[in-house]
Order: C-alpha cells, then structure tokens, then sequence
C-alpha cells in the first residue's frame, strides 16, 4: 500500500509519501526501502505527480514523460496529465 498526501498553503503545494515497497509474487511477500522517490517533480512546469504502484511506472514518469506545453493546467489538470502520460507510456511499447 502507498500512502501519498498533498497539501496546498500559502500559495506553495507540499508533497510526501512513503518509501516502502514490496517484493513477492503475492504469497512471500517482502518489505524494503525504496531507492526512489514514488513523487516526480516537473519544476520548469510546475508539476508535481505522485505514482503508486509499480516502481517501473514511477520511473517511465521520471525518465520519459514530458508535460505537454499547450494544455489547460488550471482547466482540467488530472484529465491533461493522465491522458499525457498515458500516451507517453503507449509510446514506449509501439
């Protein structure tokens, strides 16, 4: 489980999360440190994401999105982001 809070004040947006995930294949679990943050900041933009899940999808954010420039941020943040990295990641698999 992933535990990620934001909080919006003074102006500033404040992100945190948790740094554990596990190993296993459902039946012998482990727990252990993560090496990377499950949060990408995007600061030339303005963005930050949180990710949970698989490790590999935080990094396929970090190494291989790019926000797009010509997208209405105050509009409709979470649908324009989704659907950029959600694109982004289709890209890496054609």
């Amino acid at each position: 489980m992933t535990a990620i809070v934001a909080l919006a004040h003074g102006g500033k947006v404040y992100m945190g999360c948790d740094s554990a995930t596990v190993n296993g294949n459902g039946y012998d679990l482990s727990l252990r440190h993560a090496d990377d943050s499950k949060i990408v900041t995007f600061e030339e933009y303005d963005l930050i994401i949180g990710s949970a899940g698989s490790g590999r999808l935080t990094s396929l954010i970090r190494d291989k999105f790019t926000p797009p420039d010509d997208a209405d941020y105050a509009d409709q943040p979470k649908r324009v982001y989704a659907s950029a990295v959600r694109d982004a990641l289709k890209a890496l698999f054609e």
